[in-house]
């Protein structure tokens, strides 16, 4: 079966159809598509999105090629900064330890409230998993690792819960971007996944239901903040159920 993809009126499709043979380009939207390549913002193409749509990727047109292929894929060569385990801790626990860990690393070509986003990124990320844990075994630890290449930061959180669906994050997405608020939360920051997307050149969720689940949070080493704030995110989902 090839991979169906969306794409704007303003790309040639001819010129992607000449290179990509394996995939199957439309113009219209499309129930079945695996793929939507946005020229505007992801906020209109995930508005776009209904429950049973098989969409999982959603890309920039800016992005829509990397080395010859559709760009899906997670950053080379990262190594670890820092690992932290967490369990049962606080809000204000997760931020001290998170922003300890933060405040050591070399930011000296990035301008400086890069810190800010990489610490928010993290707690948001690290709180979400936390408050799906404590919904099953109690024992399960949520797991932060930051990495880095010459290029980019990844902030990559895992929990062993796995209660996460495609749906309910495009689902949650769409209601944030519908409604223009955050999600009312009972715990943790309630800023939603909309905000961490926003924050991310990609977002990446690796999702095995009922077992695990894996985001990576992707961020370029900016230089400016209007160039930070410039970009277009991207987001994919892999799951199995």
């Amino acid at each position: 079966m090839s991979y169906k993809v969306i794409i704007p009126d303003s790309l040639d499709q001819s010129e992607l159809q000449s290179t990509f043979k394996n995939f199957d380009f439309t113009y219209t939207w499309d129930n079945d598509a695996h793929c939507v390549i946005y020229a505007d913002t992801i906020e209109k193409a995930i508005i776009k999105w209904s429950e049973g749509d098989e969409l999982k990727h959603f890309v920039p047109l800016k992005n829509k090629i990397s080395k010859d292929q559709l760009e899906f894929h997670e950053i080379a060569n990262a190594q670890e900064i820092f690992k932290v385990m967490f369990k049962d801790e606080t809000v204000s626990e997760v931020i001290n330890l998170i922003d300890q860990k933060i405040k050591k690393i070399s930011l000296v070509n990035q301008f400086n409230e890069l810190s800010r986003y990489l610490q928010t990124i993290a707690v948001e990320l690290v709180q979400n998993a936390l408050i799906e844990q404590r919904k099953g075994v109690k024992d399960n630890f949520v797991e932060l690792i930051f990495k880095s290449n010459d290029k980019y930061f990844e902030i990559e959180v895992k929990d062993r819960i796995g209660s996460l669906t495609s749906s309910s994050v495009l689902s949650s997405l769409k209601r944030a971007f519908v409604e223009k608020t955050y999600e009312e939360k009972n715990e943790g920051a309630g800023l939603g996944l909309f905000m961490i997307l926003g924050a991310s050149d990609k977002l990446i969720f690796e999702i095995d239901s009922g077992k695990g689940t894996k985001v990576k949070s992707i961020i370029n080493k900016y230089k400016r903040l209007k160039e930070y704030k410039r970009k277009q995110s991207s987001l994919h989902i892999y799951e199995e159920l």
